[in-house]
Formats: structure tokens, sequence, C-alpha cells
């Protein structure tokens, strides 16, 4: 088994495992296993220094395995894309592609 190989096996063991890191969330009324990443999503905005007049913005990062995506959905993620999730709607404010799973931020602006 390559290294390559062993981060797959890894993620699916340890990260994308319901029992370590991984949690079921509604996603479009679809349930999915996914990882909920605040510490990631906290280091981002302190890295890009957002800060928000008036409205307070919920954000979420998460990744979830390409494979479950697209289980339930044909097309990649796409910024501005809405998204119901834990019946809430949000944006697709970011997207990134890694070798096996999608990392995602939703965000929405809230009074």
């Amino acid at each position: 088994m390559n290294f390559k190989d062993q981060l797959i096996k890894d993620l699916d063991s340890t990260f994308f495992n319901n029992n370590e890191f991984c949690a079921n969330h509604l996603i479009d009324g679809v349930e999915m296993s996914i990882v909920l990443d605040d510490d990631l999503l906290t280091e981002r905005k302190i890295r890009v220094g957002k800060s928000y007049d008036g409205a307070y913005v919920g954000e979420i990062l998460f990744h979830i395995r390409k494979s479950e995506y697209h289980n339930t959905f044909e097309d990649k993620p796409a910024i501005g894309q809405a998204v119901e999730f834990d019946n809430n709607i949000y944006r697709i404010n970011d997207f990134q592609e890694n070798e096996d799973m999608y990392t995602i931020t939703l965000g929405a602006n809230m009074s």
C-alpha cells in the first residue's frame, strides 16, 4: 500500500468515522456524513481579516467525501449556489476540491 492509499484509508476509518470526527447533517434535505471544521473557519477569517458592518454573517465550513456528495448531486458545488443546511438556507462562499473530498464554506447574511 502506498502513502496515497493509506491516506484514503485513514479518511474513511478515522476522519469520516461517525464515532470520531464525522456527524450526520441535512444537506438539501438529504442526510449526509460531514466533518464540521470551526478551527479552519476561524483560521481563514483571521487570515483574510473579514469584518462586516451592519449584518451578522453566519458561516459553516465542512468537509464531505466526493463520493458521498456525488451519490446525491450530479454537479460539483459552485460558489454562489444556494444550499439548505440543517433546514437553513445558505450560499456557498468558498469551495475547494481535494484528492477525495470537498471543503465547502457556507454563509448567510442575517440581521
